[in-house]
């Protein structure tokens, strides 16, 4: 059975496309690493953490949360269309 290395990014080195360029490297650089984890991300430019919004969200059922948690996706990812993000 061949060997499969699961990746496990934290959310902090996901907050920017070009950090998020490095770990696809990363992940690439070998061929048994397959499966990518990511954790929530963390702080962009002052913004809280995703995690803390959604605990946020969680508390205040204030819908305009979901929005800033995909805005700041929609900074990180600017190459995804915003179709793919709902």
């Amino acid at each position: 059975m061949e060997e499969i290395i699961v990746c496990k990014y934290g959310g902090s080195s996901t907050t920017s496309p070009e950090s998020v360029e490095r770990k696809r490297n990363i992940t690439l650089d070998d061929q048994r690493r397959q499966i990518i984890v990511v954790s929530a991300h963390g702080r962009l430019n002052g913004e809280k953490k995703d995690t803390d919004l959604l605990i946020d969200l969680a508390r205040t059922k204030d819908l305009s949360i979901i929005d800033k948690v995909m805005n700041k996706a929609r900074k990180i990812y600017p190459s995804v269309s915003a179709q793919k993000f709902g």
